[in-house]
């Protein structure tokens, strides 16, 4: 089974969004997530500097898993935070 990995754009973020509300409404975890509210989640975390999302995604080309961070500054090198990650 062959599988891709490759950067979120904008476009992704909505079926992103509604990945991130299956894992999160689900077992184990029982959160109140909407598609609604986790697109904005994703979507404000996209807008921020340095952002960097990377997908992982079935043969198909179905999202099943992601990540969504940021690039940041330090004084001698780069680190990147991970605000989210889903994996169905």
């Amino acid at each position: 089974m062959e599988r891709n990995i490759r950067l979120l754009t904008d476009t992704d973020l909505e079926e992103a969004a509604k990945l991130f509300t299956s894992v999160f409404s689900f077992n184990i975890w029982n959160e109140p997530w909407s598609v609604k509210t986790s697109y904005k989640r994703l979507l404000g975390i996209s807008r921020t500097p340095g952002y960097i999302g990377i997908g992982y995604y079935n043969s198909e080309e179905q999202l099943i898993g992601f990540l969504v961070g940021n690039e940041g500054q330090w004084a001698d090198n780069k680190s990147y935070y991970i605000n989210e990650i889903c994996v169905w």
